[in-house]
Formats: C-alpha cells, structure tokens, sequence
C-alpha cells in the first residue's frame, strides 16, 4: 500500500525529515530493493541491515528504517532519509499491522503443521473466481514475511489469504496480532 515517509513514522510513533516521498513498496533485502521502496534495516543472526542502508539508498530507496543511534553514523546527506526506531523487526511488524487496518478488507489465515501452502493456494484460487484476492507469495509465513505480504495490499483487494507458519513459541500469536484474520484455518497439528 503506497504511503508518504511521513505516514510510516507517524504510525512507526517516530519522526522522518522527509515527510512527503511517497514509498512504492518495502524491502528488507537491499539486492532486491526497487526504486520508491523503503528499506527495513533488520539485524538478523548472520547479518545486520544496517550494513546495507547505504546500499538500498543509492539503489533507489526513498528511506531507511533504522535502529536509534545508527543515524549519528552516516554521512549527513543521507540522515533526512532515515526513520530512526527502537527495533527494526517490531516496526516491520507495526507498519503492516497499520496498514492491514487502514485497508479494511477481509483476512484468511492458514497455519498447521503440514499443507498450509497448498491449503492458502487452494483458498485464494477458489476466492479469485468471484473477488480481487492478494496472497502470500510462496510460503513467506514468518515475522518478516507475513508483514511483507500486508504491506504489499492494494485497496482493490477483497480479500487477502495469509499462510502464518512458526518457529518459536508465541510466534502464531504474534502473527495473528500482526495480520488480525477474520478467519482462521488449521489444516493439522
């Protein structure tokens, strides 16, 4: 869903110097990053986004959600394009939560041990014959991909068809908080 950098920190509770660009998508992968897009800087176990923000910017991001204190070290040509937040990765989460309520439309989510990717796909075909449906692309079930998914929603969508998948305890629960299904599917446990 197209956003202003200044309607990302609002929702984000945090401050931008660039209100007014418009974000066109969003990425965490600085080697995939389009042009318009805002980049996450997520630090992960094997890398940190933030090596990378210098990177997504020249390639065409409009900014860069940061961690606080990252801002101080880079050149001052590219602080004004950086959202400065306390984690990344709850941010990522936060924005498409917004967004998902912004949106308005209806929620199916599939979880289970085995078959949700075959299970959204059957759903979101068979709810493509009569309405404009938006899916998870592969099986992006997890804390980064879920919320990719919710940014990625246009307000033509009727209907988005999420698969949720888990690796820690709680992680369903977060996610389901993320993306707020009116419907639910377990296929098995």
């Amino acid at each position: 869903m197209q956003l202003s950098i200044g309607e990302v920190a609002s929702s984000l509770g945090a401050s931008c110097e660039a209100p007014g660009r418009l974000v066109s998508g969003y990425s965490i992968d600085s080697r995939s990053i389009a042009s318009g897009s805002l980049f996450f800087a997520i630090r992960g176990r094997r890398f940190d986004g933030h090596q990378f923000v210098a990177q997504a910017l020249e390639r065409g991001a409009v900014g860069a959600v940061v961690e606080q204190g990252f801002r101080e070290r880079v050149p001052p040509t590219l602080a004004p394009l950086l959202i400065p937040v306390g984690d990344t990765t709850r941010a990522l989460q936060d924005l498409a939560r917004a967004v998902r309520r912004k949106w308005g439309g209806q929620v199916v989510a599939v979880t289970g041990s085995t078959g949700k990717t075959t299970t959204k796909e059957l759903i979101a075909t068979l709810l493509a014959t009569r309405f404009a449906v938006h899916k998870s692309q592969g099986n992006l079930n997890n804390q980064y991909g879920l919320p990719l998914t919710l940014l990625a929603l246009e307000p033509a969508h009727d209907f988005a068809v999420l698969e949720m998948g888990m690796s820690a305890l709680g992680e369903i629960a977060r996610l389901a908080e993320i993306a707020e299904p009116e419907t639910g599917v377990v296929t098995n446990v």
